[in-house]
Order: C-alpha cells, then sequence, then structure tokens
C-alpha cells in the first residue's frame, strides 16, 4: 500500500507543468516558438531587475513581488520599477523582429491601437474559458484599453503569491504585460 502511494505520488509530481511547460502548450498553434521564448525571456530579465532592486528577497520570486506590490502600494509611483529604456528599446526590437509586435499593436496613422484580434489575445480569451484569473486578467486588458493596469498588477502578484501561484504561467503573463505597457510609455509604441 506505502509502494503504491508513493508511485501515485510521483505520478501526480511528473504531470505537473512548470509554467515554461505550461506557457508553451497554451499558446503552441498560436505563437511561435520564437515569441513563446520571448515572454519567457523578458520574465527572467524583470525578474533579474526586481533582484537588484529588492536584494532583501535573495532570488525568491514570492518575496521580490509582494516587496514591489507593497512598495507601490506605499509609494503610489511605480517609477522605480521601470526597466532601463535602453532595455525596453531592445525589447521592443526583438518582438518586432519576431512579428510578434503586429500580434499585439495595430498601426494607424495617429499612433497605434491593440491588436484585439490577434494570437495573443485571442488565446488568452480561449485560456479564460477554462480559468477564471485568465478570464479576468483578459477582461481588464479589454476593459481598460490598456495593457497594465499598476493597480490591478499590486492586487495580482499579492493574489498569486498568496495562491502559491507566483510562479505560474499566469505570473508570465502579468509580467508580459508589465513589460508591455513599459514599452509603451518609454518608448512610444507606435514609433518603430
Amino acid at each position: 500500500m506505502k509502494k503504491i502511494s508513493l508511485i501515485s505520488l510521483f505520478l501526480i509530481f511528473i504531470a505537473c507543468d512548470t509554467p515554461k511547460e505550461e506557457l508553451s502548450k497554451s499558446f503552441n498553434g498560436h505563437l511561435t516558438n520564437e515569441q513563446i521564448g520571448l515572454i519567457i525571456q523578458i520574465n527572467k530579465e524583470y525578474d533579474e531587475f526586481l533582484f537588484k532592486k529588492f536584494p532583501e528577497a535573495e532570488n525568491n520570486l514570492d518575496k521580490a513581488y509582494i516587496l514591489l506590490s507593497e512598495t507601490i502600494a506605499e509609494q503610489g509611483a511605480y517609477d522605480g520599477f521601470i526597466l532601463p529604456t535602453e532595455k525596453l528599446k531592445s525589447i521592443k526590437n526583438e518582438l518586432i523582429e519576431t512579428g510578434f509586435y503586429k500580434e499585439l499593436y495595430l498601426d494607424w496613422e495617429e499612433g497605434y491601437s491593440h491588436n484585439y484580434d490577434g494570437q495573443y489575445l485571442s488565446c488568452l480569451k480561449e485560456l479564460g474559458k477554462r480559468d477564471d484569473d485568465l478570464k479576468g486578467f483578459y477582461e481588464a486588458i479589454i476593459e481598460s484599453g490598456s495593457r497594465y493596469n499598476v493597480a490591478m498588477a499590486i492586487n495580482s502578484y499579492i493574489y498569486l503569491s498568496n495562491k502559491n501561484e507566483i510562479d505560474s504561467m499566469k505570473k508570465l503573463l502579468l509580467t508580459f504585460d508589465l513589460v508591455l505597457w513599459q514599452i509603451e510609455i518609454k518608448t512610444n509604441a507606435n514609433n518603430r
């Protein structure tokens, strides 16, 4: 009996996907492997940025994002947590080179708008049919007309931490949209 329990526990452990695997499976057929890899790379870069901002987090994602949320709530500002402009320009260029930028934005003579029919948001909408958190995230993007809402982020990172999901696909998507918002405000999204 003990052997069966250990085998069952082992099989459950093996069946659990990492956030990167979950992201790849969920967006497979919607985004290219290169575009999915870019979401992961952007997250890694922002995580490292936060670890430098909050050395007391000791490279712990949970602690870093809780500290981020608490600090923003206390300061009432996000300015100190935006990636350097040169880094944002580099990420933007990668988005353009991979064709991902066109999935996210539409060109207009006066500027840009979000591509609500692009593969990224279409897939997020589909995922929201199976997950209430992702549905709420998708709806927040659609309703706000913006990639990112700072108040939503503060609450979302704390919420994910409380659910022990800070190391999840949801966090990968939330942080990806955080960096897209930073690109919009610091590099002028319509200036390609």
